[in-house]
C-alpha cells in the first residue's frame, strides 16, 4: 500500500470516524490524516464510497461511463479495509429487475440490507433495497428524494410524480415506506396505491397552493419528526385541462414540521433567493434553517407550531 501526506493532495472527505475515507483521482484512501493509505489500484471510476455501519469494510459504486453507449451497467463493489474484494452487484431495479443504468445514491442501511436509488426521469427515482446474504432485492420506493432515519429503520421520501403532468399534479407530498405521510387525506392512506394526494383549489382557470420540495428532507435526531422546506405557489392555466403553459404566482416558502404521529406545523420563510436553504437541528426543539453565508434563522418547533427565536 503507497502512503500519502494529507496536506500534498486535494481529497473529498467521504466518511469520518475514527478512520477516515477519501477519494483522489478514482482511487479510495483509508487512514487517519495526514497520512492516508491507497485501498485501490484500479483507476475504475467510483462515487457513493461508503463505510459499512461496523466500518469494517468499504463499499462504493463502479461507474462504466456512458451506459447507453458502452452497454454496461454500474457495479455495487465491497472491499475489506485492506482493499481485498468482498463481493460485488449489478444494482437491479426492484420493479422490474432491470439493470440500473444511473445510480444516484447508495446507502449501506445497516448489516444485511443496502439501498441504492435509480434514476428514471427527471422528476422520478426508484428505490431499491437489497438483501447482502441474499443477493436479491427485498423492497422498493418511487419518488425522491429518499431518506432514512438515523436508526436506519424508516425511510421517508417525496412521493412519485409524473415528470410532464401539469404542475397542479406535481405538488409535493410526503411517504414513510407505503404509509403517506404529508398531507394527511383521509382517502389516500398508502403512497403505493397510486395518484397525487394533494387537494390543489381550481378557482377558474387557476390552481391554488400547489408545493414543490425546496430543500433536504431532515429527520430529528430522535426519528419522531421529518423537517424541510416548501415553496408554495399558484398556477395560472391558460384554460382549466390545460396540461402547460400559463404562469406561476409565488406566495413563498414555508417551513414545515411533520410529526410521525400528528399534524404537521409549519411557519412562513423568507428566502432571498429561489434556491435550497440548510437545515439543521441543533437541539430536540430547536431547528436553524441557513441560506448561504447569512446568519442562520432559528424555529422552537412545538406540537402547536413553529416560533422564530
Amino acid at each position: 500500500m503507497r502512503s500519502v501526506t494529507l496536506t500534498l493532495i486535494f481529497i473529498a472527505q467521504v466518511a469520518a470516524q475514527s478512520t477516515e475515507l477519501y477519494l483522489y483521482e478514482n482511487e479510495i484512501w483509508i487512514g487517519n490524516p495526514p497520512h492516508l493509505e491507497q485501498i485501490t489500484h484500479d483507476k475504475a471510476g467510483k462515487s457513493s464510497v461508503t463505510f459499512s455501519p461496523a466500518k469494517n469494510a468499504v463499499a462504493y459504486v463502479e461507474d462504466c461511463g456512458n451506459a447507453a453507449k458502452s452497454g454496461c451497467s454500474p457495479r455495487l463493489v465491497f472491499r475489506d479495509l485492506k482493499g481485498n474484494p468482498l463481493y460485488s452487484f449489478l444494482p437491479l431495479r426492484h420493479s422490474d429487475g432491470r439493470a440500473c443504468l444511473s445510480v444516484l445514491q447508495f446507502d449501506w442501511i445497516d448489516t444485511d440490507r443496502i439501498g441504492f436509488s435509480c434514476h428514471v426521469s427527471p422528476s422520478l427515482s426508484e428505490y431499491s433495497v437489497m438483501s447482502i446474504s441474499k443477493a436479491a432485492s427485498i423492497a422498493g420506493y418511487s419518488g425522491g428524494p429518499f431518506e432514512w432515519s438515523t436508526d436506519r429503520k424508516q425511510l421517508a421520501y417525496g412521493g412519485p410524480v409524473l415528470h410532464f403532468s401539469p404542475p397542479y399534479a406535481q405538488s409535493f407530498y410526503l411517504c414513510l415506506g407505503d404509509r403517506l405521510l404529508y398531507p394527511r387525506v383521509s382517502s389516500l392512506k398508502n403512497c403505493l396505491s397510486g395518484g397525487n394526494p394533494n387537494k390543489v383549489e381550481l378557482k377558474g382557470s387557476t390552481y391554488f397552493g400547489i408545493r414543490d420540495l425546496s430543500s433536504d428532507l431532515l429527520w430529528r435526531p430522535d426519528g419522531s419528526a421529518i423537517a424541510f422546506v416548501e415553496r408554495v405557489y399558484d398556477w395560472a392555466a391558460p384554460e382549466p385541462s390545460a396540461l402547460s403553459g400559463g404562469s406561476e404566482i409565488e406566495r413563498g416558502h414555508e417551513l414545515v414540521v411533520v410529526p410521525l404521529n400528528g399534524p404537521a406545523v409549519r411557519s412562513s420563510l423568507r428566502l432571498e433567493k429561489r434556491g435550497y436553504p440548510t437545515l439543521t437541528w441543533t437541539g430536540p426543539s430547536t431547528l436553524e434553517v441557513r441560506e448561504g453565508a447569512q446568519k442562520p434563522r432559528v424555529f422552537h418547533v412545538e406540537p402547536s407550531g413553529l416560533s422564530p427565536r
